[in-house]
């Protein structure tokens, strides 16, 4: 399995960078990626076996006034981490002490009072070393649904 950590450092970075493109070949997705349909601003790809899934965003919507991205290129905004029945809480893709089997009061503890919370999701969001880790549990707070990844921009 892939370490989360090492995919972390490739957030913002457009598809046509040299390491985005090995990670995308070694996951099994097609290069060159799809052009988006008309009207829409993001590609998902989930990740076949792998707990993954990462979102592409085009560089024209989140930095409409940079020139140095090619009209319709495509910049990696999120990864998704999602707990699924054949992964373990203390799965080593995991960065920041971060695992899939903790609760939301574990969480807390670990890690402190979270920077924004949801009033009415099972959500919470920490920033670790820059990027925006979004901790979704689920409806028993018991453990995670899933990580989201972002940078935090």
């Amino acid at each position: 399995m892939l370490n989360v950590n090492d995919i972390l450092s490739l957030l913002g970075k457009s598809e046509n960078d040299e390491q985005v493109k090995q990670l995308l070949s070694k996951l099994g997705i097609q290069l060159p990626l799809d052009r988006l349909p008309r009207g829409e601003d993001q590609a998902n790809y989930e990740i076949e076996n792998q707990p993954l899934e990462l979102c592409f965003v085009s560089a024209d919507s989140l930095y409409p006034d940079d020139d140095s991205f090619k009209e319709g290129e495509l910049v990696l905004k999120t990864v998704f981490v999602e707990h699924r029945g054949d992964v373990q809480g203390d799965d080593p893709l995991l960065p920041f002490g971060l695992r899939l089997d903790l609760s939301r009061s574990a969480a807390r503890k670990a890690f402190g009072s979270p920077a924004w919370s949801s009033p009415v999701m099972n959500n919470d969001r920490w920033i670790f070393d820059g990027v925006k880790t979004l901790v979704c549990f689920n409806d028993d707070e018991s453990g995670v649904r899933q990580i989201a990844f972002s940078p935090n921009a």
